[in-house]
């Protein structure tokens, strides 16, 4: 028996389509390989990209190591005026639309642009290149019609290094280090007290008996409420959330770490587009932790455990200076509560350095997503 295939209507329009097509091709079209002899201009605008990055080792130069910032203004300008402004994204770049094609693109005309961050309170340029002068040029068969003599530089910026924390109003404390000598500390009205060093280092806080050594590395610290802390005897280990799933997004498992935990997600910080504070946060690997739907979480383990620090970071611009508050317990009785200022343009690495905790209830005051990285607990050995 032969069975014969009637093609269908669409089918035939299809053939034939293909056939008219393949009968008036020239030999060039034909061949997808084909070197380009007519160099034209072919679209409307192109990107001219500044980048921002955090200069982890604050040596000037974009290098292993250091990561894309997000949220960082770029202002461009033109014979002293502003024509546009636009935050860096994600990926650390701020994309200006430059055309020779439609007068709509901010750089249109021909000349000397400047490309300027704007630099966030207290930070610091480290790359010296704050302000960057480019000329915009034709380019002959371009298919944007023009570029830059030179594509800008990437710009390094590192927060400030400080001490936070609180203490109660008249407290006599002072902080002895790289650059003081036993330097009384200024406690505001409200207890709270922000000091700023100049040099990475160890530090010490006194008062009277008191004392407290703090490391200043690339991030602002803040170690919660003066107190006296005992010594963290547990098994040291951090926790990065980059080992818990492939997945971009997934809940925090009961058993990570050792410890159970309630209502955190893992999260690649890139997933979330137009957030600053998911990418700024991740102080190591592509991934952070954050209180699901800005709501309070726990992180508890029945027979004790230490809870040393952690980098904290708002997840929306719209939430800086949004509250953090950990609340820590012993079975039932609370033992101490922190407040932390958060940004979401630099983590902060607070350190309360709690030992023998069963539980840390963590919340924000206006329900705005908190990220979490890096964080070391000590376990029982």
């Amino acid at each position: 028996m032969i069975f014969r295939i009637r093609p269908s209507a669409k089918n035939l329009i299809f053939v034939i389509a293909n056939l008219l097509i393949a009968a008036g091709a020239t030999a060039e079209t034909q061949n997808p390989y084909a070197l380009n002899t007519t160099w034209e201009t072919k679209y409307k605008t192109f990107n001219m990209s500044s980048f921002a990055y955090m200069d982890r080792n604050e040596n000037g130069s974009y290098d292993l190591g250091d990561q894309p910032l997000a949220g960082i203004i770029f202002v461009l300008e033109k014979d002293g005026q502003e024509l546009w402004r636009v935050a860096s994204n994600e990926n650390g770049f701020a994309n200006f639309a430059g055309s020779r094609v439609t007068d709509e693109a901010p750089i249109y005309e021909l000349g000397d642009y400047s490309f300027t961050a704007l630099v966030p309170p207290d930070w610091r340029v480290t790359s010296g290149n704050t302000s960057q002068i480019r000329k915009f040029i034709d380019v002959p068969g371009a298919s944007m019609g023009g570029g830059l003599d030179e594509m800008m530089n990437p710009v390094g910026l590192v927060p400030p290094k400080e001490i936070r924390g609180r203490a109660e109003v008249g407290t006599e404390l002072r902080i002895s280090g790289p650059g003081f000598s036993s330097h009384p500390i200024e406690i505001s009205e409200t207890g709270q007290f922000r000091i700023t060093v100049p040099e990475r280092g160890r530090y010490e806080l006194t008062s009277g008996t008191f004392k407290r050594l703090v490391e200043i590395e690339e991030y602002p610290v803040n170690i919660g409420n003066l107190r006296e802390t005992e010594p963290v005897s547990g098994r040291l280990l951090t926790l990065t959330f980059d080992e818990i799933s492939q997945n971009e997004l997934r809940k925090v498992p009961s058993g990570y770490g050792g410890l159970e935990w309630f209502n955190f997600n893992a999260m690649i910080n890139v997933f979330a587009k137009s957030s600053r504070g998911y990418v700024n946060g991740a102080t190591s690997g592509s991934f952070i932790a954050y209180n699901s739907s800005g709501h309070p979480g726990r992180i508890s383990h029945p027979d004790g455990y230490d809870f040393v620090e952690v980098h904290l970071t708002g997840a929306w611009p719209d939430s800086e200076g949004e509250t953090a508050i950990f609340e820590f317990w012993r079975g039932d009785k609370k033992v101490a509560e922190d407040q932390v200022t958060l940004s979401a343009y630099s983590p902060v690495r607070y350190a309360p350095h709690m030992s023998n905790i069963t539980s840390v209830r963590i919340s924000t005051q206006h329900y705005w997503q908190m990220v979490l990285d890096d964080l070391i607990v000590g376990l029982a050995p």
